[in-house]
């Protein structure tokens, strides 16, 4: 159990570095298509080798974010 709880951690911290890294990177004119290529790449060079979420919008904190920025 601990062992799965360091994991999930370790993911986490993965996706939220790739959150900040996404703020500096998103332009104007980019497609969510776009933004989540980018974000799989800087994820993959992170060491994440799989997603879970193909097809569905998994960007709602990441929108939220820019929104109020």
């Amino acid at each position: 159990m601990v062992e799965h709880l360091t994991q999930y951690r370790h993911v986490q911290a993965i996706a939220k570095a790739t959150i900040d890294e996404l703020k500096k990177l998103i332009k104007s004119g980019m497609t969510e298509r776009d933004i989540v290529f980018t974000a799989e790449e800087i994820m993959r060079n992170k060491g994440i080798k799989s997603f879970w979420y193909y097809g569905i919008g998994a960007l709602g904190r990441l929108r939220q974010n820019i929104n109020h920025h």
